[in-house]
């Protein structure tokens, strides 16, 4: 499910998506920590738990701190849950 308007928690997926090229998906994380906005009613700042590549450990990043994708691509975050929604039942 994608996460719209609700709220991110840890343990949500974060996407990184090249808008230029079909949105292709160009490296995934998982939200570990939400922190309070920089300044009151600022939005949130997920941070995120990723891996970069088969040789690097574990990588600890605010969600929007992706300067090296900006560089080559026009990317989008999104954000992924398998929580239920709002007022559905299972």
């Amino acid at each position: 499910m994608v996460l719209d308007r609700e709220i991110i928690h840890p343990g949500d997926l974060a996407l990184y998506v090249d808008l230029e090229n079909e949105d292709e998906i160009l490296h995934v994380g998982r939200v570990y920590l939400v922190q309070e906005g920089l300044a009151p009613g600022a939005r949130p700042i997920p941070w995120v738990l990723s891996k970069w590549d088969s040789t690097s450990g574990e990588c600890m990043h605010q969600c929007y701190d992706v300067f090296y994708f900006k560089v080559f691509a026009a990317i989008e975050v999104r954000f992924f849950t398998d929580r239920p929604a709002a007022g559905v039942s299972l």
